[in-house]
């Protein structure tokens, strides 16, 4: 099996029966941008995807219909498969914790209030998760190699005759070295002619103290000479097998064992150890090494960093040490640092946030891990400690997070709701202004398409979605339309809805939309004043010019006719000053109030002002015909 560089992503199965929240998991973990993200809403559908894709990782809820969490887990641990497997729950009973743990689990998360932190933890436990299990993957693939490398290789047996110098040896002995059997002949002599020279006086000395008692066994490692003239590491082990009447030795056997790979695995080996010390030296978080005792031996360069220094303290000088747990911002004591718990209790550490002071005096954000070092008998022999420094993330996620608030009390102060229409997915988001405009709790009702077009007045319910749907199929970008919405008890508003295409397919039409509502019905009322204003004014010009066509008809009510004319030209002089004044404050109120809409109140305050200059120029017109009549009529009025 073969896993993906860190360069490639990381595919995770997330397996969750409340659907609704498939769609933030994605959205949050592959903003990482090294993740993809599967999901599916029950075990059995998990196991049956698992039969056809490979993934690096699953991530499970633990309480599901049919089939839960750690039910899922056992099926998958029983199948021999060790995917890194976590459980991210809601549920944070310690039975439930341990259970998932016992099962297999790689880690347990509890569902928390601050959806960004639980994401970026989750986050961070599937990347570790991913990375141990291929750590671990690794090494498994080496020691299956080299056990395989063992299993093939051949041995060469052989069987000297010590008085006389001669050897007879098996096919594979001479195999081993590139001849045929039987094609030279094997002396001891001739064996020793082959030995390196750099090794030969030291093959003799082992050969010879071993004949002789000096060491109880014989067994030494040595280069020896192929036929192509190459050289081989050989393991050449061998026991007397008799004795003549004095005691004396006069028959070995033994076997040669070609373990050139092994020498060259160990090269390697030495070479993957200063390759390791090379990533420890460029490594970006720090890393620190005690022994037993918790005696500090060794950092890397990013955890001096941190610390600005290099310290090799025991745990009776952990009090040069100053740091803070937060959130709380508890101080920690010299005997409360995780690396003490580790060496001590054999307790690991995961994760810690701390604030610390270096030692140049600066405060820092870390996290911090402690892990101890067990040997085969499960002994403690020294510990790991990490630290990451994350004083820049902790500060941006600050700062995200004092934009998100103004970005709320923003939309709150201008009395606008957020709508967010995912229109491939079925998806909509309403933010809890939306709500509380018109008079809900935030998600009182479910957000979703129906739900907005229900509570659109049936008078406008029609040429509203039309508006919707002609803006949407004409593909423009943008649009508004207004109308009047359904509020909780009943009553409605007046609203502006404004949209805008974000995101559009191949062909051109639309996935997502977002847009505002916003609350014009002090707007519309003002409008619906003007439009009163301006027909009273239009009733009055009527008025006037009837009067003026009675005047022309009859010589004989002209007195009459005169004064209802000057008793309406009195009313329009007031009533135009009534009519522009309550425009100048309208207008005034909605450039301060509604700016958004204030260019459309203008433009229909301009048209009822023109009509009222009219009006003043038809006065001062008849004004000049009154005085007219006067003059050469002889009539009076008052």
């Amino acid at each position: 099996m073969t896993y993906p560089t860190a360069h490639t992503p990381i595919f995770v199965l997330y397996v969750d029966d409340e659907e609704f929240l498939h769609e933030p998991t994605k959205l949050f973990l592959e903003k990482f941008q090294d993740i993809i993200l599967d999901t599916v809403k029950s075990g059995p559908e998990a196991l049956d995807l698992l039969e056809k894709k490979r993934y690096d990782a699953i991530v499970a809820d633990y309480s599901m219909a049919g089939m839960d969490g750690i039910e899922l887990l056992k099926r998958i641990r029983s199948s021999g498969n060790r995917i890194p497997f976590i459980i991210f729950t809601g549920r944070g009973r310690e039975e439930v914790v341990i259970d998932a743990l016992n099962s297999g689990a790689d880690f347990y998360l509890q569902k928390g209030r601050d959806v960004k932190a639980q994401y970026t933890e989750l986050h961070a436990k599937i990347c570790q998760a991913v990375r141990q299990r291929r750590i671990e993957e690794e090494l498994r693939l080496s020691e299956e190699r080299l056990r395989l490398s063992l299993m093939a290789t051949n041995q060469g047996l052989w069987d000297v005759d010590i008085k006389t110098g001669n050897i007879s040896a098996n096919e594979e002995y001479y195999h081993l070295f590139g001849y045929e059997p039987g094609e030279v002949d094997v002396s001891y002599d001739w064996w020793l002619s082959t030995v390196h020279p750099d090794d030969r006086s030291l093959m003799k000395q082992a050969y010879h103290d071993y004949l002789t008692g000096k060491n109880e066994a014989y067994s030494i490692e040595y280069r020896f000479r192929t036929k192509q003239g190459s050289w081989k590491w050989i393991l050449s082990r061998g026991k007397i097998i008799s004795y003549d009447g004095t005691g004396k030795p006069v028959r070995m056997i033994g076997t040669h064992i070609d373990i050139s790979d092994q020498k060259n695995l160990i090269e390697q080996l030495q070479t993957s150890e200063k390759r390791f010390r090379l990533v420890l030296e460029t490594l970006p978080i720090g890393l620190w090494l005690a022994d037993e005792k918790g005696q500090l031996l060794f950092g890397n360069p990013a955890g001096q960093k941190i610390w600005a220094a290099h310290p090799q303290v025991g745990q009776d000088e952990y009090g040069i040490f100053k740091g803070w747990k937060l959130p709380d911002h508890e101080e920690i004591k010299p005997d409360e640092w995780a690396l003490g718990y580790a060496v001590n209790e054999g307790k690991t550490t995961s994760e810690e946030l701390l604030e610390i002071e270096a030692f140049d005096g600066s405060h820092k954000i870390i996290k911090n891990w402690a892990v101890p070092i067990r040997d085969s008998h499960d002994t403690i022999v020294g510990a790991f400690v990490i630290n990451q420094d994350v004083t820049e993330e902790r500060l941006a996620t600050e700062a995200l997070k004092k934009s998100e608030e103004r970005f709320h009390l923003t939309m709150t102060a201008v009395n606008e709701g957020l709508w967010d229409w995912n229109i491939a997915k079925g998806k909509v988001y309403f933010s809890p202004q939306y709500y509380r405009m018109i008079g809900y709790e935030p998600n009182e009702f479910t957000a979703q398409y129906s739900s907005w077009e229900e509570n659109i007045h049936p008078d406008d319910r029609k040429d509203t979605i039309h508006a919707l749907n002609d803006a949407i199929a004409h593909k423009e970008n943008g649009f508004h339309i207004r109308f009047r919405f359904r509020c909780k008890d009943g009553s409605y508003i007046w609203i502006l809805g404004r949209g805008q295409v974000i995101e559009r397919d191949l062909e051109g039409n639309p996935i997502r939309i977002v847009g505002t509502h916003t609350d014009i019905t002090k707007q519309v009322a003002a409008e619906q004043k003007l439009f009163e204003k301006h027909e009273e004014l239009l009733k009055s010009y009527e008025q006037l010019a009837q009067s003026e066509e009675e005047l022309r008809q009859s010589e004989k009510e002209r007195a009459m006719a005169l004064e209802q004319v000057q008793k309406n030209f009195a009313e329009m002089s007031i009533l135009n000053d009534g009519i522009r004044n309550p425009l100048t404050v309208i207008a005034a109120q909605v450039e301060i109030y509604c700016p958004k809409i204030a260019d459309i109140v203008t433009i229909q305050i301009k048209e009822i002002d023109d009509l009222i200059t009219q009006l003043d120029r038809r006065w001062i017109q008849s004004e000049k015909v009154i005085n007219y009549i006067r003059k050469h009529h002889g009539i009076e009025y008052q």
